[in-house]
């Protein structure tokens, strides 16, 4: 009687650590994969906030206030204005 306990002990704890060892490699590639999903994630939220910056750019230079607030930056002045120097 204590022998067939033993034996089937044994048998069940052999069957769990191979499917525990035949796991490990499974496993491994899920974190793998999660890793890559992460990253591809970042990269896609920093494109995604890259392209609502350059819409938004593209939006202010084809409005008028924006173009002229370019042009003014850049040094150009209206035809009669005179420019204003602080000393």
């Amino acid at each position: 009687m204590a022998a067939r306990f033993i034996t089937r002990t044994f048998w069940i704890l052999l069957a769990i650590g191979i499917g525990v060892y035949g796991s490990i490699s499974a496993w491994k590639l899920a974190r793998v994969q999660q890793e890559d999903a992460v990253l591809t994630h970042q990269k896609m939220q920093a494109a995604q906030t890259e392209k609502a910056d350059l819409l938004m750019e593209r939006a202010r230079r084809e409005n008028p206030s924006g173009r002229e607030e370019l042009a003014r930056s850049k040094g150009y002045i209206k035809e009669g204005e005179v420019r204003l120097e602080i000393r």
